[in-house]
């Protein structure tokens, strides 16, 4: 037997601006790790995640402010999130190759092959 909760929030007007603040500071910060990532992964570096976390915080106070406004764990699991998907990709890509067409026989299979491009 599955069994499901289903909660619903009534957020005052304050509640509703905070999430959608909390929410558009995990979407900046997981496009600024994203941004980064793809940088470091061009320049041949290795990827530390914890050194991203590092230097993101240290820019908070210079050029990113509005971070502040909203709870630390906005960020911070942002940066976790893309790590785990971009890991996760890694993984399935690595476990599930595509497959490769192979015709038997002589030459129809390579007028089917040709057909097919």
């Amino acid at each position: 037997m599955i069994k499901a909760h289903n909660i619903r929030l009534n957020p005052t007007s304050l509640q509703e601006a905070y999430f959608y603040r909390a929410s558009g500071v995990a979407r900046f910060v997981w496009n600024w790790a994203l941004d980064e990532y793809k940088r470091r992964k061009a320049a041949g570096q290795e990827i530390d995640w914890n050194e991203l976390k590092i230097e993101f915080r240290a820019r908070i106070k210079a050029e990113f402010p509005f971070v502040r406004e909203v709870t630390k764990c906005a960020a911070e699991v942002a940066i976790a999130d893309l790590r785990q998907a971009i890991n996760t990709y890694y993984k399935t890509k690595e476990a599930n190759p595509k497959s490769k067409v192979n015709f038997r026989g002589g030459a129809s299979a390579a007028k089917r092959s040709a057909a097919l491009g």
